[in-house]
């Protein structure tokens, strides 16, 4: 026998320390749920991308492999934003076309195949990817400080469904690179149980239960489940407990859409228009008299020698005056007057060759003209006293005119002739363009914007919101500018629906997975025991007696699961239950007393309008690989001053080495392991150890 109770107990230590406990099929997989005929599963713990390859197939099955839009979607989902997980397409021949610290990259996805052999028949990289990226720290002095460099496995982003190649790099700390991966089954694994929560339930789909309306109680009673249905305006309704619904205007606000118009118009005048012309500027005009005289000769006396005469000769308001005497030479033309304007008769024109004596003609402003004879004659001789005859006359006649180029006579415009009107073509008013149509009405245009206010949705009695302003000028709709015929249920959680041609409300609102929320953590924040590396040294934190959180639905209103649920083993294994392949590990490692009891809570709950309900009570557990972990950790926890975390969130982690050096073994009561001992003779229990400290010693590569 050995000496103590603390040396059976430090050796059993070191036997269990690297022992993962029992295993059964899909022990690395979580909970399983199918798409297209095939089944996935994620990976509980983060793994190397080579452990993530033994371990699918270790399971039964395979990284998974998306072929298609729809598959990777599902995959995506299935991974949850913020995480990568990996997927089974890689580079097995670890190519060299390496990217050093993001310069000279080269893009190449053909080195990558899947899993299953050969080139993916789709794939969803991301920008700038596959890049084979070396940071670097990865080389140092010509030295690899990873293996292998580059980035050769694939992850799925659970944000956008995008993949890019990771591989070990030194400067990070999740080095060697893990990610929890994604496993698919070709066929349904065996731990797969088709009425899992979530898998049973449709995925886009909604249903109701008969006592979800009731927000008295934090847990309420088990109720009647329906599958809700969905009318022709694609609103869900429960069937059970239709009642009609309350009718009411309905108001909202719609929506605005811009357009394009042209407005067509009449060119205008930019100015005054005075009997169809467009003037902008009168001036007075001026007053001219116009004079046309006779053509005519007239002697310069009665009786005188007809060598003595004036020849008038006449043109348009002009005239010539040509005088003819009879000193020598006789007849001769003495002198000649170019009157270029006919008005100079009003005020004399004179004609007379001779200093000293005088001769004009001039004409009053009636017309009549008289001609003015000298008194002397050739040498001097009197010929007579000079005399006035009307010997002509001038035509008068007198107009307003207008000198300044552009301005016409007002006469000319039915209008004050006495003034002056400058003329403008007709415009097109501002912002319009001349057309060319012959069409005076459309002779400018315009195009302008304008906004439609429009109304969507759907309403109980015509399937439109009426606008009740159509159009504007602003983009923003008007406030409830939409009014249709409504209807309302009483419930705030429920809304109308069309059933058999009437509007009704069931008192039981529809809820689908985006209305569920679960609640806990367990198991997400299980540390890990890294153990011992291949060759013999610790390559991680050791955790002595390490464990991992497991929860069993106690209660399950939507699937039925009550008195228990898949927390009572009898019920498991007797298959009077259906239950997740965890609940099944659970239920085998409570059976092998492994397991310490954290407390229940309310691990699922449905948010509904007026607050959220409790649908699911579970019991979590911190498991061990074996009773005798168990039972340190029970007795040994108290010792330091370690707790156990909450139900909702267990602390399941084993004992450091400085924790476990702390420990008072001899303080524990382990009566009730040495109990489930069947006691060996003494040489028996020698071998025995011996065997299994020669088994651990040997897969450590010691003594060989």
């Amino acid at each position: 026998m050995f000496r103590s109770q603390k040396s059976i107990i430090s050796l059993l230590a070191i036997l269990l320390l690297c022992d993962n406990g029992f295993s059964m099929n899909c022990s690395s997989a979580g909970s399983i749920s199918s798409f297209g005929g095939h089944y996935y599963a994620i990976t509980s713990s983060t793994l190397t991308y080579a452990d993530a390859l033994k371990a699918a197939v270790d399971d039964g099955g395979y990284l998974a492999v998306p072929d298609s839009s729809a598959e990777n979607n599902y995959i995506k989902e299935l991974v949850g934003g913020g995480t990568l997980a990996w997927i089974g397409v890689y580079d097995v021949n670890n190519m060299q076309n390496y990217c050093i610290s993001g310069s000279d990259c080269v893009i190449d996805t053909s080195r990558f195949q899947t899993v299953l052999g050969g080139a993916p028949t789709f794939t969803y990289w991301g920008a700038n990817q596959p890049d084979n990226l070396v940071d670097s720290v990865d080389v140092l002095n010509g030295t690899a400080m990873v293996e292998p460099l580059g980035e050769h496995w694939t992850v799925i982003n659970g944000n956008n469904g995008y993949w890019s190649d990771e591989g070990n790099h030194a400067d990070r700390n999740n080095n060697p690179v893990r990610y929890r991966a994604v496993i698919e089954f070709d066929t349904a694994p065996s731990c797969y149980v088709t009425s899992d929560p979530g898998s049973s339930l449709p995925t886009t789909g909604k249903f109701c239960n008969t006592s979800l309306y009731d927000s008295s109680s934090e847990i309420v009673t088990q109720g009647k489940t329906y599958q809700c249905l969905q009318d022709q305006y694609t609103n869900y309704y429960c069937p059970y407990g239709l009642a009609p619904a309350t009718a009411q205007w309905d108001y909202k606000d719609g929506t605005s859409q811009q357009e394009t118009g042209i407005d067509y118009t009449s060119m205008i005048c930019n100015g005054t228009m005075i009997n169809g012309q467009c003037v902008d500027t009168i001036e007075n005009a001026s007053y001219v008299t116009n004079l046309t005289c006779q053509t005519k000769s007239i002697a310069c006396a009665p009786g005188a020698d007809s060598c003595c005469h004036i020849d008038i000769s006449c043109g348009s308001n002009s005239a010539t005056v040509k005088y003819y005497d009879c000193c020598n030479p006789q007849s001769s033309l003495k002198k000649s007057v170019n009157v270029n304007d006919a008005n100079a008769f009003l005020s004399g024109v004179y004609y007379q060759p001779y200093s000293g004596s005088q001769g004009k003609i001039i004409c009053n402003s009636a017309g009549a003209c008289s001609i003015y004879f000298q008194d002397a004659y050739c040498g001097g001789s009197a010929i007579g006293s000079p005399y006035l005859t009307n010997t002509f006359a001038l035509n008068t006649s007198g107009e307003y005119i207008c000198s300044d180029t552009g301005y016409v006579n007002g006469g000319s415009l039915s209008a004050d002739p006495t003034k002056c009107y400058h003329t403008k073509p007709l415009e097109c008013p501002s912002g319009y363009t001349p057309t060319g149509s012959s069409d005076p009405t459309q002779a400018c245009s315009q195009t302008y914007t304008y906004y439609n206010y429009l109304c969507s949705g759907t309403t109980p009695q015509d399937g439109v919101y009426m606008p009740q302003i159509t159009s504007g000028s602003s983009p923003i709709s008007p406030t409830n500018n939409c009014k249709g015929q409504g209807y309302t249920c009483n419930e705030a959680d429920v809304q109308p629906a069309l059933v058999a041609g009437q509007w009704e409300c069931s008192p039981f609102p529809c809820v689908g997975n985006s209305n569920m929320s679960p609640n806990g953590s367990v198991g997400v924040n299980d540390k890990n025991n890294n153990g011992w590396a291949n060759d013999g040294s610790c390559s991680g934190t050791i955790r002595i007696f390490n464990g991992k959180g497991y929860g069993c639905r106690s209660w399950d209103l939507l699937q039925g699961l009550d008195g228990g649920g898949c927390c009572d083993e009898s019920k498991v294994f007797g298959g009077l239950v259906s239950c997740t392949s965890n609940e099944k590990n659970l239920a085998g490692y409570r059976k092998n007393s492994e397991c310490h009891y954290i407390g229940n809570y309310c691990s699922k709950e449905v948010n509904l309008l007026v607050g959220s309900m409790c649908v699911e009570k579970s019991d979590s557990y911190c498991c061990f690989n074996s009773e005798l972990a168990r039972i340190i950790e029970e007795q040994g926890r108290p010792q330091i001053g370690k707790g156990w975390g909450s139900a909702d969130n267990p602390d399941c982690s084993g004992f450091t080495a400085a924790e476990f050096q702390m420990l008072d073994l001899s303080k524990m009561d382990l009566s009730e392991f040495i109990s489930s001992i069947k006691t060996p003779d003494a040489a028996a229990l020698k071998s025995s150890i011996q065997q299994n400290i020669t088994s651990v010693l040997q897969s450590r590569g010691v003594g060989q």
